[in-house]
């Protein structure tokens, strides 16, 4: 009996040894050199991800600013027609690179009349109204051409149309060029 209690202890000694012991220092050693592993994957893939995020951005902002900077020139002239019901406007692409469009704003000199805005493209500027002319699929203004765009007022009394080119990216993506537009004055403002 002696000898079985003897036997308990050594197996109850032994079981708390072997509890108590822990984790080797060897699999430690390896568990951590393992997530340092898994952590710095996640880290350099998400950096990467974030750098090519960054420099997509910035090529696509700097092409777009050297388009509407250099990229772009054009001359246009506007008149009244319909008895002041439509302005009728000629713009002549005088470069080499295809103008994908035109976003007119129309005023008047004093600002007593609220503007009116239009586009070629409805999808760039929701919200605006449409050109009259011309139709769709033929508002695109190529290389060294001249193209005749129409707004419909509904009355007259403006005497400035504000012409913002719409250029296409390499991405495919147009957007407005806003900074500088061309002030065309309207001839034979009609009276309000």
């Amino acid at each position: 009996m002696k000898n079985k209690i003897e036997n308990q202890r050594f197996s109850v000694w032994k079981l708390n040894r072997i509890s108590n012991k822990g984790i080797s220092p060897l699999i430690a050693t390896v568990l951590i050199i393992g997530f340092t592993i898994v952590l710095s994957a996640l880290v350099i893939t998400w950096g990467t991800g974030l750098f090519k995020k960054t420099v997509s951005s910035t090529e696509e902002l700097s092409e777009f600013n050297l388009l509407c900077t250099t990229g772009i020139n054009f001359e246009g002239t506007a008149q009244y027609k319909d008895g002041g019901q439509i302005i009728e406007t000629l713009l002549s692409n005088r470069n080499e690179k295809e103008i994908y469009g035109f976003h007119f704003t129309v005023r008047d000199k004093e600002n007593t009349l609220p503007t009116k805005n239009f586009v070629t493209d409805p999808a760039i500027a929701p919200g605006t109204e449409e050109v009259i002319a011309p139709a769709i699929g033929s508002r695109n203004l190529p290389a060294f051409s001249t193209k005749t765009y129409e707004v419909g007022l509904g009355n007259g009394g403006y005497e400035l149309i504000d012409v913002r080119p719409i250029v296409q990216l390499e991405s495919g993506a147009k957007r407005v060029c806003g900074d500088n537009p061309q002030a065309v004055n309207v001839k034979n403002a009609a009276p309000a």
